[in-house]
Order: structure tokens, then sequence, then C-alpha cells
């Protein structure tokens, strides 16, 4: 596993863009089942170490622009990466006390990242 000088894990571009394809379908499972989605069992080691983690959630009106929809997170490493990834995106649907939560229609226009 690639680290920092900081002895921080490096993710790589698929670990990116595994998050978020996990965040989403964290949300879209949630939003279906009233259920948090099972954590993966086969996950990178680097997604089993405990970091920090941001999901956001922005709507994308039809003239391009963004519009914050949610976003909640963990600062500090107390979760593995993963499970605070799952737990982050639903929050950020959900939870967020600034917006109503999401409706599963609205996810067709939601971009979801995870930093």
């Amino acid at each position: 596993m690639n680290q920092s000088k900081d002895d921080e894990p490096v993710y790589s571009l698929e670990d990116g863009e595994y998050l978020v394809s996990l965040a989403r379908k964290s949300i879209v499972h949630y939003l279906t089942f009233q259920k948090i989605l099972k954590t993966p069992t086969d996950p990178s080691q680097k997604l089993l170490q405990k970091s920090g983690v941001f999901v956001t959630l922005n709507k994308v009106r039809k003239n391009g622009q963004k519009e914050l929809r949610g976003c909640i997170g963990f600062p500090l490493p107390v979760y593995p990466l993963i499970e605070a990834t799952i737990e982050a995106a639903k929050s950020a649907a959900v939870n967020d006390p600034r917006f109503p939560a999401v409706e599963i229609e609205e996810l067709k226009e939601i971009v979801v990242e995870v930093t």
C-alpha cells in the first residue's frame, strides 16, 4: 500500500470511484429500504483503515448551476473509511438539518462527492 510522508494512505482513482459508487449505493439503499447498507466484504485494505470523510451532495440544475443538497462527514478517523462513507452518505441525504431529506426521484440530478 502506498503511503504519504505523513503516513496517510494514498488513494487511487479506483479507490475514489469505488467510494463515490458506494456512497450513492448507500443513499439508494437507505431511501428504498430505510436500512443502512451492509459493509462490503471485499474492499481494499486501505478502505478498512480508520479515516475521516465527508460526503457532499450537489443538485445540478438544467443550467449547470450546482446547489448544495447535503453534506455530512467525520473529520476525525473514528471509523474505517468504508463504514464512515456509508454512514456519511446516508446522513448527508436524510440527516443534514439544513435541508429536507433527499427523495429517491432527485438522485438523477444529484452529484455525490467523497472527500
